[in-house]
């Protein structure tokens, strides 16, 4: 609980990393990330490093949020019975994603979005 010692068992070292991206609700307005995480040294893991490749995996994770939610039906997971089935179903998921989100990027881009 908030405001409760922690057992030293249970108690782990963590660094914050606070940075700022551009809020694309708002021009000229930012929005303040706090990354928590378990590298701690400055030395390996740059702070503006953490943040890019926390950004990038964030990316990575909307897109395939959008396949799994969008694009496949409910029910059963992959249709395919075969490794190699499975493999050409997810390539087939993926390339429909990358071609419906180009094609949103072309609309948005020729409406001045």
């Amino acid at each position: 609980l908030a405001g409760e010692p922690v057992p030293a068992e249970r108690a782990r070292l963590v660094r914050v990393v606070e940075y700022e991206v551009d809020d694309h609700g708002e021009e000229g307005r930012k929005e303040l990330i706090c990354l928590i995480t378990t590298l701690t040294s400055h030395a390996e893991h740059p702070a503006p490093l953490l943040a890019h490749t926390y950004h990038s995996r964030w990316e990575h994770e909307q897109g395939i949020g959008q396949v799994k939610t969008h694009l496949r039906s409910s029910g059963t997971v992959l249709r395919s019975k075969s490794p190699q089935l499975v493999r050409q179903e997810i390539h087939g998921y993926l390339l429909t994603h990358y071609a419906l989100t180009a094609l949103m990027c072309r609309a948005a881009d020729a409406a001045v979005i």
